[in-house]
């Protein structure tokens, strides 16, 4: 049988409190059994001392009727069962009561003295500096019971035991509880979450109170390793999707692009061969040729997906760019739309490729437009940071689509390859920035970029 470290711990404190009650208990009985001893003792001394010193006289003039009153009265007393007075020749003067077995008695015996002076004269007389001299004239016996002491003694013993049997039972009760409130619940809370986690739920925390104890705070390392491994995992599966989709999308790409010049190159000979061909003609080779210039961009989009991102690092200002990425975009798609521009002046030049961050800002600012559907407010906005912001109000992303919207080939469009934001977001961090976005169904979206400036970034 296997007991859990809870029943280990409350094994311990019990088996620690035992030791220390029985030795506790142990050094109190002895304690109280020395003083009712040495208390018992005090008092025969006294009473035994007294009736000597009663003595004295009665045993000098003979008298034993006086004697035979202290006697008894010493008879009388609490615990005193024997008492016996002899002369100095041993004749026993008066004798009463019981003696009992010697294991239950102590006996107490002093001589009666009596005080007698010696030769002096009549100055050390008058001056009261005669020498006073003692004689022995008998000796008084007194046997005490010790039966009360050894009940006393038991009852002691009996309520000392009965007190530290309740005390043991109930701080063991109260420890064992306290040890499975405090220590055992949150280790087997522990025992459930690590199981939980290593079943790949990355997304379970741990229920336990985040106190300032030892376990709190190995809660809070399992909550901090649970998302460390979920943002390791989404990494690691997210780096093995873009390297599966670069390997398809470059080996799409070189096999489409061949026979694609082919039928690019036929259409220029048949746009020359049949110029004076009715327009219906001319209209499918138009149609033909724009769906050739849709594979030549959608390959296009797979070739820079698969291709390593290098940048051509230059010293350049952030405003310069947006304004042109506004220039390369047909006024067309703009229609119908208010355009905000709230450039921030004098914004310090950053560390990046110009022409990589502008197919950024042109992706972004051209899914804006289109998003809003001819209507609406598009607002481009540079701050300090600096940080770049691009919102339209158009119809928003919902969230299940939002935390995929950075993924290869995700689209949200009825068109489009769905590698437009993917390409923006590896451009972004290999020029170790930030992009992140924002979006409320029905309000618009928001497209936050932070980068880093010429001082800080390092390439």
């Amino acid at each position: 049988m296997q007991f859990g470290i809870d029943k280990k711990i409350s094994f311990l404190f019990i088996i620690s409190i035992i030791i220390m009650g029985t030795t506790l208990g142990s050094y109190f009985l002895w304690h109280e059994k020395k003083a009712l001893l040495f208390e018992f003792d005090e008092r025969a001394k006294a009473l035994v001392n007294s009736f000597a010193a009663s003595s004295e006289y009665p045993i000098l003039f003979g008298n034993s009727e006086m004697l035979s009153v202290i006697g008894e009265t010493a008879i009388s007393q609490k615990d005193i069962i024997f008492c016996e007075i002899k002369d100095e020749q041993g004749e026993i003067l008066f004798q009463a009561g019981t003696r009992q077995d010697s294991r239950h008695i102590k006996q107490y015996t002093v001589p009666i003295l009596s005080e007698r002076f010696g030769e002096e004269t009549q100055e050390e007389m008058f001056l009261g500096a005669a020498k006073k001299e003692t004689q022995k004239i008998g000796r008084i016996s007194l046997i005490f019971s010790i039966s009360s002491i050894e009940q006393r003694l038991d009852n002691v013993q009996h309520v000392t035991i009965l007190i530290i049997i309740l005390a043991i039972l109930f701080t063991s009760i109260a420890i064992t509880l306290l040890v499975r409130f405090m220590l055992a619940r949150p280790i087997n809370e522990l025992l459930t979450g690590t199981k939980i986690i290593a079943q790949g739920n990355f997304d379970y925390h741990m229920p336990i109170k985040k106190n300032n104890d030892e376990i709190g705070q190995l809660s809070i390392a399992f909550d901090q390793m649970t998302t460390d491994l979920k943002s390791f995992k989404d990494k690691l599966v997210k780096s093995e999707k873009l390297a599966a989709a670069s390997q398809i999308a470059s080996e799409a790409a070189h096999e489409i692009k061949n026979p694609l010049s082919i039928i690019k190159a036929g259409l220029y000979y048949l746009k020359k061969i049949m110029e004076d061909e009715p327009k219906n003609v001319q209209d499918v080779l138009l149609q033909i040729d724009n769906a050739a210039d849709r594979i030549t961009f959608y390959l296009n989009d797979l070739l820079s997906f698969a291709k390593p991102i290098v940048l051509k690092i230059e010293l350049v200002e952030v405003n310069k760019i947006l304004e042109d990425s506004f220039k390369e975009l047909p006024d067309e798609i703009f229609s119908g739309m208010k355009i905000i521009k709230n450039f921030a002046p004098d914004l310090p030049q950053i560390k990046c490729d110009p022409q990589r961050l502008k197919q950024v800002f042109i992706n972004l600012i051209k899914n804006a437009a289109e998003a809003m559907g001819g209507k609406g407010e598009l607002m481009v906005k540079s701050e300090d940071g600096p940080c770049i912001t691009i919102s339209d109000t158009g119809a928003g992303i919902s969230e299940q689509y939002l935390q995929h919207i950075f993924d290869p080939f995700f689209t949200t469009k009825g068109k489009g390859t769905g590698l437009g934001l993917a390409i923006c977001h590896r451009i972004i961090e290999a020029h170790k920035g930030e992009i992140k976005v924002t979006s409320k169904p029905g309000q618009g979206t928001t497209f936050i970029i932070k980068m880093r400036t010429g001082l800080e970034s390092e390439f």
